[in-house]
């Protein structure tokens, strides 16, 4: 809560008077830190800093806001269309307002649940399918892998569906492009 306008004059005129900022913290059971605050307030801004700024109060306008409200109205109208997409129609349409982050945009659909999560079905060969062993193999590449001495390489898993073995794991540096 805020101190009244006559607590902070009392801290300013006890604090000319030479009184320590600890002592008047002390006297008038305020934290020294409010009391510190107050008095450098006074100081770079006189008696105008010793009135409250309500207006600093409060949730503000987002920094885009006719961005934000501009993606958030396409979202709605165009579900399917991604972050990506609505940025670049917002760069065209405001050219020279600096532009939100894809990422920001993405928390602005969050915010109003604008977000349809993606149902996928992976694309994996069934166990079952497979009639026997080594009719189908799963490969796998795992590239730039730093290792304890700093070199990177890269290897490859081969797996065998049917059984689930793994065949082979070559290690090779990666190539210079």
């Amino acid at each position: 809560m805020a101190l009244c306008i006559s607590k902070r004059r009392q801290i300013v005129s006890e604090k000319e008077s030479g009184k320590s900022l600890q002592a008047i913290s002390t006297d008038l059971q305020i934290s020294y830190s409010t009391v510190k605050r107050i008095w450098r307030r006074y100081q770079q801004e006189g008696e105008a800093g010793l009135i409250c700024k309500y207006a600093n109060c409060g949730p503000k306008r987002p920094k885009h806001y006719r961005a934000y409200r501009f993606c958030v109205m396409l979202k709605r109208k165009y579900p399917s269309w991604g972050a990506p997409y609505i940025q670049t129609l917002l760069s065209k349409r405001y050219p020279n307002m600096s532009m939100p982050a894809i990422r920001t945009i993405q928390l602005w659909f969050k915010k109003h649940r604008l977000i349809q999560p993606r149902i996928e079905q992976p694309s994996r060969v069934e166990a079952s399918l497979v009639e026997a062993e080594h009719d189908c193999w799963q490969i796998d590449a795992k590239e730039n892998i730093i290792l304890e001495d700093s070199s990177k390489n890269c290897y490859l898993t081969t797996v065998d569906v049917k059984s689930g073995i793994a065949l082979e794991v070559p290690v090779f540096p990666p190539q210079a492009d």
